[in-house]
């Protein structure tokens, strides 16, 4: 088992003193909780560009334009998380799906507690994990 601090943070500042105590802690992972303000109802630092850390980044991408965000992720990012929410709104067909995860970075699907397991099952195969 393996335990990933998250950074949920609304500005350089706050993710940069994550970041640090991460490091101090000796986690060679981060988490990042990427909101959009839409998706999910509160807006968070989105800006994988200003990263500089050795440590293995996971993004999960809490946000209606995932392509977009998973473009700019993934060249920080070893693990990008995508809803399975978002994916149905923007016509995202499993073959388009597989075409996005086969770049150099894991690719997990996210499930909101609503919505029913099943959906995800046709992207299994496309996919390293699920979130619950």
């Amino acid at each position: 088992m393996e335990i990933i601090p998250a950074i949920n943070c609304k500005d350089w500042t706050c993710v940069k003193n994550r970041l640090e105590q991460i490091e101090e802690l000796g986690s060679p992972w981060a988490h990042f909780d990427v909101a959009d303000g839409q998706f999910a109802p509160v807006e968070s630092w989105n800006e994988p560009e200003a990263l500089k850390t050795d440590l293995r980044i996971e993004a999960h991408l809490m946000v209606w334009d995932f392509k977009r965000e998973v473009d700019r992720w993934q060249k920080k990012a070893r693990r990008v998380i995508v809803h399975i929410e978002t994916l149905e709104q923007n016509g995202m067909t499993e073959r388009k799906f597989n075409r996005l995860g086969s770049r150099d970075f894991e690719l997990g699907l996210a499930v909101l507690p609503e919505t029913e397991v099943q959906k995800v099952f046709s992207y299994l195969s496309l996919v390293r994990f699920v979130q619950f």
